[in-house]
């Protein structure tokens, strides 16, 4: 069976061994150039850099020779040192190569995204048809195990041309530009698509690196995997000023292939989105950040993704608007106007350290992924070293609704007996968060399909309205005695009399907005009947999610296991998160009981009368983040 059944991962796997092989070779360049530096200040002593790398060189080729002879277990280490390492190996490089094989580098080497042994991620290795069962596991196997032998080439390499640094370091690694040919074959991979100077298959089945001005030259076998094959093309190296060379030979590749630097951010965070898990609330989120980035450095190519756009970046997010993004008319004025606006009508500027540090994240993710690409430097210890920190103070968690503000609350109109019925949403939504301690998306985004009228329980699970935030998110949890009593199944039962299909829990919600989010709309009823309360003004920093803390606080007599099992929470433990299971209904009842509310006042409503309102009219995507960059 072929491993590579098609181009794309062909030529993905090409380019990582070839970019590795360049990367070796400038990095031996920059090594001796520095020994030069440092003895012409006097500091002889970094000579032993040579040396040193010399070493690292070889006891890496020796571990993924040994990883590619002997499989990902090794019994004996020192039995497969002594089988696959060169005879000379000192006494510490031995020592180093049995630390490495004892703490799972041969495993390593067989999972694919590892980074220790350099092996590509599973995009690279077609993840798609690894899932298909195009690539079963044996051949993923195969495939990791012809990566090993040709990063043990790799690293053979570098120990020879450390070896001519030591000897001659005077002397550039290669005179002139190293060129790279291929065999003879078939002509069926005559012209990939990719072929260009910068990503073509330098690493093929056979390589001959030679230096043009030397006649030492080393030929290094690969050990064959099952590739296609491909027309004998010869190739000049890309030289490190970044020009591109034109291919020697009949074969007349794209004369003049776009440079890397053309790719636009956009593109790049798309590439990014594709190869990601991120729900779309989160590529939502990075898209944003793409497009404030692309505003603030002016520029819409990835040449932007530079250490001084990365700073003033950083600089822009404590000078932005809050809301920044909330109005239409924040994208029609530059950025500098849109500060000046807030500032002059004193509104709040500066995001806060926790939505900073998103923006961290998300921006740290780009630069990542375009360092990958070779579109840019790796900046990840910069960006990690900007990261607002968020002391133990301000780490304080949110409040948690007393029994006081409980009350007051849930003496609002709003769960009064009335004439007209009040909003589903905001009557039900606030009781079971108040019953539950569920999320306010996860209340909010409910389906009628997700209460089980018959068990009795709300099953909060990923529907068409919303995902679930983690793993331990999908549950099952028991209805209140409380919201029995307020008359929720007579609501639920009602509605689905009423309503046919995939409806929701709370039609309202949908009704008031076709696009914006269930969460969103409900928030919005209950920020006002807090200010209305006076509660907010009490303790301004109460939100819906403080009675997810006041829940929990409630139900604090019971095990974590069972607390972590009603709100959702990943276990903390061993015990908790791996060995404790589904915990029997009866027993989540009794904690949620625990939960006591003063709502003796509450009174069941004539929900049997009230009318679902019809969808809101859908309308057309507002573009609230032009493409143009202002």
């Amino acid at each position: 069976m072929q491993l590579y059944p098609v181009g794309s991962a062909r030529q993905k796997l090409l380019a990582h061994l070839a970019s590795l092989h360049l990367a070796t070779r400038q990095r031996v360049e920059e090594d001796r150039v520095a020994v030069l530096a440092a003895r012409a200040r006097g500091e002889h002593k970094a000579d032993q850099l040579l040396t040193e790398r010399r070493s690292q060189a070889r006891i890496y080729a020796t571990l993924n020779r040994i990883a590619a002879a002997e499989g990902e277990d090794i019994e004996n280490p020192l039995a497969a040192i002594r089988k696959h390492g060169p005879h000379d190996l000192t006494e510490f490089e031995i020592a180093k190569i049995l630390h490495r094989l004892e703490r799972g580098y041969a495993r390593e080497a067989y999972r694919p995204g590892s980074s220790v042994a350099n092996v590509p991620d599973l995009t690279m290795l077609d993840g798609a048809l690894i899932e298909e069962g195009a690539l079963g596991e044996n051949s993923v196997r195969s495939m990791c195990a012809g990566l090993a032998t040709r990063r043990a080439e790799i690293e053979s390499e570098a120990e020879r041309l450390y070896t001519r640094a030591l000897n001659a370091p005077e002397q550039p690694v290669a005179k002139g530009e190293p060129r790279i040919s291929f065999d003879a074959c078939e002509k069926a991979w005559m012209r990939p698509s990719c072929q260009m100077a910068d990503r073509i298959a330098r690493d093929d089945i056979r390589i001959a690196v030679t230096d043009q001005a030397s006649a030492d030259s080393q030929t290094c076998s690969a050990q064959a995997l099952v590739l296609p094959p491909v027309v004998t093309v010869t190739v000049t190296e890309l030289p490190r000023s970044g020009s591109r060379p034109v291919p020697a030979g009949s074969e007349v590749i794209d004369p003049d292939p776009p440079a890397q630097s053309a790719i636009t951010i956009d593109q790049l965070v798309e590439d990014l989105i594709g190869t990601s898990t991120w729900g779309a609330k989160t590529a939502a989120q990075v898209r944003g950040v793409a497009h404030l980035f692309q505003r603030m450095a002016k520029s819409q190519l990835t040449s932007a993704l530079n250490e001084l756009n990365f700073v003033e970046y950083r600089q822009l997010l404590t000078r932005l608007p809050r809301h920044y993004g909330k109005s239409p008319r924040d994208f029609e004025l530059d950025l500098d106007e849109v500060i000046e606006t807030a500032r002059r009508d004193k509104k709040p500027t500066g995001l806060s350290k926790q939505t900073i540090n998103r923006h961290m994240t998300q921006i740290g993710a780009i630069y990542a992924f375009g360092s990958l690409r070779k579109l840019c430097q790796d900046w990840s210890k910069l960006i990690e070293s900007r990261r607002p920190r968020i002391s133990k103070k301000e780490k304080l968690k949110k409040p948690a609704f007393s029994d006081q503000e409980a009350t007051q609350l849930l003496a609002s109109p709003e769960w009064s007996p009335r004439a007209v019925l009040p909003e589903a949403s905001l009557y039900w939504g606030v009781l079971l968060a108040a019953f539950t301690g569920a999320r306010q998306a996860e209340i909010a985004g409910l389906k009628l399909a997700d209460i089980d009228t018959d068990a009795v329980i709300i099953h909060i699970r990923e529907n068409a309205n919303r995902d679930v935030k983690t793993e331990a998110g999908e549950r099952k949890v028991p209805i209140h005695s409380e919201l029995l009593r307020l008359g929720f199944l007579r609501y639920v039962k009602t509605l689905k009399c009423k309503l046919k299909g995939d409806a929701d829990l709370f039609p309202d919600l949908r009704a008031r907005g076709a696009k914006t989010s269930h969460g969103a709309l409900l928030a919005k009823s209950f920020d006002k009947v807090m200010f209305k309360s006076g509660v907010k003004k009490a303790n301004p920093k109460l939100s819906f999610h403080s009675w997810r803390h006041a829940v929990n606080t409630k139900m604090a007599k019971v095990s974590d296991a069972i607390r972590e099992q009603v709100v959702g929470h990943e276990g903390k433990t061993i015990n908790t998160s791996v060995y404790m299971h589904n915990i029997a209904m009866p027993t989540l009842k009794e904690a949620i009981e625990l939960v006591t509310w003063d709502t003796s006042h509450l009174m069941p409503l004539r929900w049997h009368l009230w009318e679902p309102p019809s969808p809101a009219a859908p309308r057309g995507p507002r573009q609230k983040r032009p493409a143009a960059i202002r």
